[in-house]
């Protein structure tokens, strides 16, 4: 018990913590095993970000930024280590503007969020690049799908005017309907494994706050 904040030492090798152990509170420096993060993938060209691991974990579905400011959405196969590009966008998208890909959970497909006609809309694809579809045409921005569990809905974001709802539909886009009623922002839908419960983050409690709790959804 009793580790602090600022305990570590300076090359996080220790940690200093003081413990009852043996019945009688005294102070202990011990030594810590520690793990360096290892490199799993880089580009000369291109910025990668937003790694998903495809259920399995052998495949790793991942943004690349170039240097045009376009982005691909490219899979890579970590044991052959072979790389396809799934999707790729028009050049000039600003900085803070990511795809957000979630694989299906039979690997199959591949929901994201993109802007083609200026406007973020959501697609999905095949994982091997065939097959795009456009599942929503609206106003507002959509953004951040998931899939569910058993893979035949989507969840989704949708931003009024800086007020996000949590959006569900089939995968072809049909049965669009808000996921609850409730007043206040929602965003960052994530499903428990066995798809009784989706996690989100809202304001409901206290709209006026600013701040966000979580929530499950059953």
């Amino acid at each position: 018990t009793g580790a602090h904040p600022k305990c570590w030492s300076a090359d996080g090798t220790q940690i200093l913590f003081w413990t009852d152990q043996n019945g009688k509170p005294q102070i202990v420096l011990s030594k810590v095993e520690t793990y360096p993060a290892r490199l799993v993938l880089s580009d000369e060209n291109a910025d990668l970000s937003f790694p998903r691991l495809a259920p399995g974990g052998k495949q790793l579905l991942y943004e690349a930024r170039l240097a045009d400011r376009s982005i691909e959405l490219r899979v890579t196969d970590l044991t052959t280590q072979a790389t396809r590009i799934v999707f790729k966008t028009a050049p000039n998208y600003s900085p803070d503007y990511h795809l957000l890909p979630a694989w299906s959970p039979d690997a199959a497909r591949i929901a994201f969020n993109d802007k083609p006609a200026g406007n973020s809309e959501i697609f999905v694809i095949n994982s091997d690049g065939s097959s795009l579809q456009n599942l929503t045409d609206d106003p507002m921005l959509d953004a951040n799908p998931i899939f569910s569990p058993d893979g035949g809905e989507i969840i989704f974001v949708r931003d009024f005017y800086g007020q996000s709802k949590l959006y569900r539909m089939n995968t072809d886009g049909s049965n669009l309907r808000r996921l609850t009623e409730k007043e206040g922002f929602e965003w960052n839908g994530a499903f428990s494994p066995d798809g009784s419960f989706l996690a989100f983050a809202s304001d409901r409690q206290q709209t006026d706050s600013r701040g966000l709790d979580i929530f499950l959804l059953d």
